[in-house]
């Protein structure tokens, strides 16, 4: 379950919280952020925050992970991702102190 998938079960659950749906940003503007804070660090001599070469390494990536050896030696059978959404949700709204601090 992407990040956009879980934000709008979690929108159409609770519709109070006026969640906002996280909008795609092209990649040639990810690219000219990383390429002006590359620049702008190394005229301050210090490190950027993010550079053009982790844009291409993580812009689009999908991890898909095999848990087959988790299901078989541990047991592990996870539950569906719109189940455990609707938990988390559940408990946040009914422990909102927690979101306060």
């Amino acid at each position: 379950m992407t990040i956009t998938e879980t934000t709008r079960l979690a929108k159409q659950l609770y519709p109070e919280l006026k969640l906002k749906v996280p909008g795609a940003v092209p990649k040639f503007v990810l690219y000219a952020i990383a390429g002006l804070m590359e620049y702008s660090a190394r005229l301050r001599g210090k490190a950027p925050v993010i550079t053009t070469k982790e844009i291409a390494m993580f812009s689009g990536l999908q991890q898909n992970f095999d848990i087959s050896k988790s299901r078989t030696e541990l047991g592990f059978n996870p539950r569906k991702p719109e189940l455990v959404v609707k938990e988390a949700m559940a408990y946040l709204m009914n422990h909102k102190e927690l979101l306060e601090n």
